[in-house]
């Protein structure tokens, strides 16, 4: 892959979610309260994207950045998946784990300091939360029998969400230690897998908002079927 070639892929594909924020745009009084966080989480993805691509141009650090919006990523995801349980107990073990990634995050990034390096346990925490709201969400949506999974907003919204941060988190695990080896090496492994996934993922979140506004349609279908009094 040629540097010139391997570039414009990357950036290119950063701004990926803009393609299921033009569907999320399109249906957004469709949208229930779970999927309008994600389509804000989206939409503070795409601007903080911006922000931290002018912030690499200019050849200034932008790691602060990323690591200050990891909070609000798992507040606004989690709370997601946490909206789609029915099982209070999982509903509330869920909103616990924004509390504990909140520990874990102020301890490495505000007590430890390192808000402008990579870090070592904030990061791959915030994806291993992530990966499992996904998990518990596509499990629940298995034992339930009143439609076909795949038919529903939550199974293609969460399974994005699997890929992309179940991707990475082998990057980020290790991004700390091949950025200290050269910031060349980072990128190597960064620069290919980072907008594919990003890519595959926000394919599959353009699933979750048209069946979000299938659901929305049905529900006013047999709403209006039902005689009047």
């Amino acid at each position: 892959m040629s540097k010139s070639f391997a570039y414009y892929y990357y950036y290119i594909l950063a701004y990926s979610p803009l393609i299921p924020l033009a569907f999320g745009i399109r249906h957004f009084r469709r949208l229930t309260a779970p999927t309008k966080l994600f389509f804000w989480y989206l939409v503070i993805s795409l601007l903080l994207t911006v922000i931290m691509t002018v912030l690499a141009l200019q050849k200034r650090n932008n790691l602060w950045l990323m690591n200050s919006s990891q909070p609000l990523y798992v507040i606004l995801l989690i709370g997601m998946f946490s909206l789609w349980q029915k099982n209070i107990l999982v509903r509330k073990i869920m909103r616990a784990s924004i509390g504990l990634f909140i520990l874990v995050w102020f301890f490495e990034v505000i007590v430890l300091q390192r808000l402008f390096e990579f870090t070592k346990f904030a990061k791959p925490t915030e994806n291993l939360i992530l990966m499992l709201g996904s998990c518990i969400t596509i499990f629940a949506l298995n034992n339930a029998k009143d439609r076909p999974m795949i038919e529903t907003p939550q199974f293609w919204i969460a399974s994005g969400v699997l890929i992309y941060f179940g991707g990475m988190i082998m990057v980020n695990l290790f991004s700390s230690s091949m950025f200290q080896v050269s910031a060349t090496t980072l990128r190597s492994v960064l620069i290919p897998i980072q907008p594919t996934l990003n890519l595959i993922a926000h394919t599959f979140y353009i699933g979750g908002f048209l069946y979000q506004c299938q659901q929305v349609n049905l529900s006013g279908l047999s709403l209006s079927a039902q005689p009047s009094s």
